[in-house]
């Protein structure tokens, strides 16, 4: 490979695209050339999964072996998923040495306003997390400015009071709202319209997985004015690390969400989906309407 034919910035053009495909050859390619080394070392660190610690986001067996430090590849982190049974001191610390972050899955059992002053140092675009219990002020932390992604993984139609602070959310665009509980379809239009720059809005049920097709409730299918191309209820497994990790890596249900919604507006898909349940694996979405 030292003597390629290519200048360097299409050699690097063609290994970007290659890569963009084919992210587990990553490993692979930084053992060619020195080059590659510089170029792409940071690759298999791009998304990162700490639910169950460093070793075994590492694959380190031996007690004798350290890990990599995070001080080292924390800046090469974009995507993170963090919390379980880790303290409020540790996942700060982690967070700290993520100063490019713009994606993280923060399924821990502590508040999230307990990260609100290192939060305040990131720019995170995207977030995953529970925030039923934050007050309207605590919507409105500068932790939330730059949010254009938002899975609320806590969402109660019928008991949660404070609907109308997500409005507050300046960035928002995106908005997943997970509930294990039935969904309320009379709370539906006022969130579309409090979040004037919303683009989709889906609602994930965890209690209708394996009921594709069932109506999401008759009082929804009656509001005509609910008939919004923006709004996608999908059924699906929720909780799950892995699935994070793959729409960390591009296989996201916001994407599956985006395709149906330009299906709707240019009539290749139905608008009776509106009202109906999608399993998102079932259906496949991303490879029906690609």
């Amino acid at each position: 490979m030292a003597g390629s034919p290519f200048p360097l910035e299409i050699e690097r053009a063609i290994f970007d695209i290659f890569l963009s495909n084919n992210p587990r050859d990553g490993t692979i390619v930084i053992r060619l050339a020195k080059r590659f080394k510089d170029w792409y070392e940071y690759l298999p660190y791009r998304v990162v999964n700490l639910l169950r610690g460093e070793r075994h986001f590492f694959n380190v067996k031996d007690e004798n072996i350290q890990p990599p430090s995070m001080q080292y590849i924390g800046h090469y982190i974009h995507h993170l998923i963090i919390g379980d049974e880790l303290d409020v001191e540790s996942i700060t610390e982690t967070l700290q040495l993520c100063p490019n972050l713009h994606n993280l899955g923060l399924w821990s059992p502590h508040s999230i306003t307990s990260f609100f002053p290192v939060l305040q140092t990131l720019k995170l675009r995207e977030l995953s997390t529970k925030m039923a219990l934050l007050s309207p002020e605590e919507f409105q932390s500068p932790a939330f400015a730059s949010l254009t992604h938002l899975d609320m993984m806590d969402y109660d139609s019928n008991e949660w009071p404070h609907w109308k602070a997500l409005g507050s959310l300046p960035s928002l665009t995106h908005l997943a709202l997970t509930t294990c509980n039935s969904i309320n379809p009379f709370m539906v239009q006022p969130i579309i319209d409090r979040c004037q720059n919303l683009e989709v809005l889906v609602l994930v049920s965890t209690i209708m997985r394996g009921v594709a097709g069932s109506p999401v409730g008759n009082s929804i299918r009656s509001q005509s004015r609910l008939r919004d191309p923006r709004l996608i209820c999908f059924s699906m497994f929720r909780f799950d690390e892995n699935q994070w990790v793959r729409c960390a890596k591009g296989n996201s249900f916001w994407r599956s969400a985006e395709k149906i919604i330009r299906g709707r507006k240019d009539g290749s898909i139905p608008y009776l989906d509106t009202y109906r349940w999608i399993d998102e694996a079932l259906f496949c979405w991303t490879g029906r309407l690609y």
